[in-house]
């Protein structure tokens, strides 16, 4: 497979379950962000173990206006009715944050060692990069943002979240997923990907948990955000060297 092939096929995935009235719905909605929709770069292809850092949720991602309500994107496909074409946008907004050098922060400085220490390379996007959820609320969590006034979005973003994220795995099925999301939401972790029960091992209780999803090697830890769990982040790191160093890559 290369890059070009497995954007058109997330794309025809993605655009199964976000439709127009999906993006009226979610237009409608003060404060929310854009959706985070998946791509992948030719890098991801080229190299070491294929591998995936998921993060919780793309905090302001394409958020436009204050309130969130007047990004360019989606202004234009409701006005065209080319909801495809929109999540074309975002994949490439994606593209760009991912296959340029990441921003600077926790998350994309644990991006990158995962990038050097697992996948072996130091070349933008050769790591691929996901998230639980693929809406954020303010620059903030929607779980916590719609749990108890906008229940019914919630439910619908989970939908479209567990249906991207599982799009996404399927697609470019990575060898190692590292889940940097927290104990707090593991009840959506859980419920978006097939985790294989009979192997999952809680290494470290809330810390660290190791198991298979998707045929691939698994890791939930906590965000990189929390500073004093980085032991357990690197745990994670050592755990999969020592599998991929067991096992021939393909």
């Amino acid at each position: 497979m290369n890059s070009e092939n497995a954007r058109a096929q997330m794309l025809d995935r993605y655009a199964q379950v976000i439709n127009q009235e999906n993006l009226h719905e979610l237009a409608a909605v003060r404060g929310l962000s854009g959706i985070f929709a998946g791509s992948v770069c030719e890098s991801y292809f080229n190299g070491g173990p294929r591998v995936m850092v998921v993060g919780r949720e793309p905090r302001g991602w394409d958020e436009g206006t204050k309130d969130g309500n007047k990004r360019a994107g989606l202004t234009e496909a409701l006005k065209e009715n080319d909801f495809k074409n929109y999540l074309g946008t975002m994949m490439q907004m994606h593209e760009k944050t991912v296959c340029s050098p990441p921003p600077t922060s926790k998350f994309f400085h644990f991006y990158k060692r995962v990038q050097r220490d697992i996948a072996k390379s130091c070349v933008p996007g050769s790591v691929a990069w996901g998230n639980l959820l693929c809406i954020s609320h303010k620059k903030g969590s929607a779980v916590v943002g719609l749990k108890k006034t906008e229940v019914i979005h919630l439910k619908k973003i989970c939908e479209w979240s567990k249906a991207l994220l599982r799009a996404q795995i399927e697609v470019l099925q990575p060898q190692f997923i590292f889940f940097v999301t927290s104990p707090s939401y593991d009840k959506y972790l859980k419920a978006f990907v097939d985790i294989d029960k009979t192997g999952r091992e809680v290494l470290v209780p809330e810390e660290l948990w190791q198991f298979k999803a998707h045929g691939a090697h698994a890791f939930r830890t906590r965000h990189p955000r929390i500073l004093k769990s980085s032991t357990h982040r690197k745990r994670a790191i050592t755990l999969a060297l020592e599998i991929a160093a067991s096992q021939p890559t393909n």
